[in-house]
This record gives structure tokens, sequence and C-alpha cells, in this order.
């Protein structure tokens, strides 16, 4: 499966009334700066499978995100979509 990191979100606790309905817990594992920031994060003690996400610095910094930090990941259910068979 391939999500897009614009399509993943981070929130210090889990969502409460949210429209993002896929929330999974994660941690961050590292940090690229680039274009804003890069978030690798998933699973509890940061050991699951790795996803991106993109997130500003402006975000970033409001957060006080940091490396080993658990999140709460947000996934947009339309990235959850199967390309190949809504393109058939």
């Amino acid at each position: 499966m391939r999500i897009a990191a614009s399509d993943v979100s981070l929130a210090r606790h889990p969502p409460q009334d949210s429209t993002i309905l896929n929330a999974l817990p994660g941690r961050i594992a590292a940090t690229e700066p680039q274009d804003g920031v890069q978030v690798m994060a998933l699973g509890e003690d940061g050991g699951g499978a790795r996803l991106l996400a993109r997130v500003t610095r402006k975000s970033w910094d409001a957060l006080g995100l940091a490396p080993g930090q658990p999140v709460s990941v947000q996934i947009k259910g339309v990235a959850l979509v199967n390309r190949e068979a809504s393109a058939a």
C-alpha cells in the first residue's frame, strides 16, 4: 500500500470529533528538513512499518514535536482507496 505524505497528519493526542477516522498510534522515528518537515513514524514503540508525513515547520514547532515522541498518526480515508481497482 502506498500512502502519500500529504494524506498523513500527526497529533499529540488521539483525535476526537475529527473527520479523519483512521488513526494509529505512532512514534516519531526521524525528521528530514526539506519543503517543511518530513516525519517518519508508525507503531507505539517505533518498531512498526514506516510512514511519511509532511508537517510544516510552524506546526512542528507549535506542537513541540521531536524524534522519539509518541503521536497519533491520522490517515485520510481517500488515501486508502486501491487506486488500481478504482482505475478499472
